[in-house]
């Protein structure tokens, strides 16, 4: 029985879209798994993050959890794109509009052109970091 309230059926708004589908990817890492990347500098850090990632990360005084929140959302949003594009994680960046709200983008791949949406949150606590991402767009096979 769906829930009423004020004499509206609440559930209406969760009708599901034809022709859109919805995925959900979620990452979490240690701090501590980042805390070395710096100290092998060059090819580690830039195999992993791309120059606008990494002066990102290192702007902050603990850049291990700016490195292992970035990396949570490329993984996020490798899973949550699944259905459309596969991914490895180097192929998604992860930038930030100016009030600080991460955003990704693929790289050599169009989301909008497809009609995907992208949007993804990070959270730090105590040592670790995780993301999340949603991902919506036609329903459809990968690349």
């Amino acid at each position: 029985m769906s829930e009423r309230h004020e004499g509206h059926d609440r559930s209406a708004g969760l009708q599901p879209l034809a022709g859109v589908e919805f995925n959900v990817g979620i990452d979490m890492e240690s701090h501590e798994r980042f805390e070395h990347l710096g100290e092998s500098r060059g090819a580690t850090l830039r195999y992993v993050f791309d120059s606008p990632e990494i002066d990102y990360c290192e702007r902050f005084e603990n850049a291990a959890e700016r490195f292992a929140g970035t990396w949570c959302a490329k993984e996020a949003v490798v899973k949550a794109a699944w259905p459309w594009v596969h991914l490895e994680p180097r192929r998604v960046t992860i930038g930030h509009s100016e009030d600080g709200a991460p955003h990704a983008s693929i790289v050599d791949w169009d989301a909008d052109a497809v009609g995907l949406t992208i949007r993804v949150s990070v959270s730090h606590t105590d040592g670790q970091a995780i993301a999340a991402a949603i991902v919506w767009g036609p329903t459809g096979g990968a690349e």
